[in-house]
């Protein structure tokens, strides 16, 4: 296996440039593997018999610095840790089983610079030189190349079957569009599974207030969002003594900036569109929607329940939190955000987003919709090798990478207490993204819209009246997408 540093051909085809505008550098990193374990999972070998020949299968991934995106899908070599080597034995092992080569494509990427990213897979695409296979940028801006043709539909791809158990089933259901899957998430990418969104709590003061087992609270199918916010209510102290709600005091709940927000939409069953046959019907003023966001507005302007930082995710400042600080008891999280746990001095665990009520069934947990997942341009449609691929690096990564992951670094490095592996099997077993968080480029992110909106307001029971004015734009959009995915196809 090795690594590339991307270069791409912009929209003239005439002048070469990398993703941050210099000169082309391209180095091979191919790790030796001398002393390297090669042990296969237990389990018979999955897709054993098949052999490509030695041949290069080329992944083009984002190097988000929020997400870890590449970090998390390419290491050069082991070094000891129990991520990085289980992400390094996973590649090592698809290409023994399948004898291919992976060439992962390191494209650095930031939001400002999507255009240089498009511009990069429209390239491979449309020109004579070698293409990439797979692809591995952020789910909310697949569907603009989706929408331009530029993606293969999944389920051309010989050996690759999504109905198997390392592929998300939650993220399945809602990405098939006139009958076609364009995209793939589950235990092949570790990004994926690190995007998940939860909650995390100071159990030393759920102790101290007397709050009970928050575990068996989640575990009995009582985690809800009114129950969330009667323990956040009891905690807030004015520690410095000012007579002021500052980021000094001590409170229930930290939001640290609006997209954290979203996944109570999610968690509660809250839709902005829900599938009718062919179609899709008009949800987002919906009674559940509306009492959602009524709920949550009402737990988040508490100031003696919410300490609110910042509407925007670039002044995310998780590492310097007044959570990390012990004056917190819950704080909105990715779990890629438990690396700053590491060290704090107080016993905290994790929990899932809490339910709308009591009367819904199971609890549902949103991956960010900015984490990569697996596509391939039509230029590889139907090849078998990289249905191969994707299917090896699925069933792979649940023996290694996510294990490794949750098992080890999260159950026992970051997590301090036995019940966090179950909250985080519940959470990865329970993962849904929703169609408007799927294809958010092309219908102008109306589940940030309702974040944002929510985050801002000065009161509540405005957000029927502002669904139904969105309403024909939304669906206008949504429209637009499908016949457009349709032409393409």
């Amino acid at each position: 296996m090795k690594r590339t540093i991307s270069v791409i051909l912009l929209a003239a085809l005439l002048t070469t440039v990398s993703c941050g505008g210099t000169p082309a550098d391209t180095k091979d990193t191919t790790a030796s593997g001398d002393n390297t374990d090669t042990t296969a999972p237990e389990t018979e070998a999955y897709l054993s018999g098949l052999d490509f020949g030695g041949r290069k299968i080329s992944l083009f991934c984002t190097d988000y610095e929020a997400t870890c995106a590449f970090d998390n899908m390419y290491v050069e070599s082991e070094n000891g840790d129990v991520v990085n080597d289980s992400i390094y034995e996973k590649n090592k092992y698809v290409e023994e089983l399948l004898n291919v080569s992976l060439d992962f494509i390191e494209h650095d990427f930031n939001y400002g610079d999507k255009d240089v990213m498009y511009n990069s897979v429209r390239t491979s695409v449309m020109s004579d030189s070698e293409p990439y296979n797979i692809t591995l940028i952020p789910t909310y801006f697949t569907s603009t190349l989706i929408a331009e043709g530029m993606m293969a539909d999944l389920n051309t791809l010989p050996h690759l079957d999504m109905s198997k158990e390392w592929w998300s089933q939650g993220y399945r259901q809602n990405a098939e569009i006139d009958g076609k899957i364009y995209m793939a998430a589950g235990d092949g990418v570790l990004p994926f599974i690190t995007g998940l969104f939860g909650i995390a709590v100071n159990k030393d003061l759920a102790t101290e207030y007397e709050l009970g087992d928050i575990y068996s609270v989640v575990s009995d199918g009582k985690w809800t969002i009114d129950n969330m916010y009667n323990m956040s209510k009891k905690i807030y102290r004015d520690l410095n003594g000012n007579g002021e709600y500052d980021e000094d005091d001590q409170y229930g709940l930290e939001a640290l900036h609006a997209n954290f927000i979203i996944p109570f939409l999610t968690a509660g069953e809250g839709e902005v569109f829900r599938r009718n046959g062919d179609g899709f019907d008009y949800a987002f003023g919906s009674e559940r929607v509306v009492d959602i966001y009524s709920k949550v507005f009402t737990m988040i302007h508490d100031k003696e329940s919410t300490l609110k930082i910042s509407k925007n995710v670039e002044n995310d400042v998780r590492s310097d939190s007044a959570f990390v600080k012990g004056n917190i008891l819950f704080t909105l999280i990715n779990l890629n955000d438990t690396m700053y746990f590491r060290e704090t001095p107080f016993e905290y665990g994790i929990l899932p987003y809490p339910k709308f009520d009591e009367t819904q069934k199971s609890y549902r947990t949103m991956s960010s919709n900015g984490l990569v997942t697996f596509s391939v341009p039509v230029t590889s449609e139907g090849d078998e090798a990289v249905g191969a691929v994707l299917e090896a690096m699925g069933y792979a990564g649940s023996k290694y990478t996510t294990p490794a992951y949750f098992e080890t670094a999260l159950k026992i490095k970051y997590a301090h207490d036995n019940e966090t592996a179950q909250m985080l099997d519940l959470m990865k077993n329970s993962e849904y993204t929703s169609v408007a968080a799927m294809f958010a480029a092309s219908i102008e992110q109306p589940e940030n819209d309702w974040a944002f909106t929510l985050w801002d307001a000065k009161k509540d029971g405005t957000w029927a009246s502002a669904a139904e004015k969105k309403k024909d734009k939304i669906m206008s959009k949504l429209e637009t997408f499908i016949e457009a995915v349709k032409s393409a196809g």
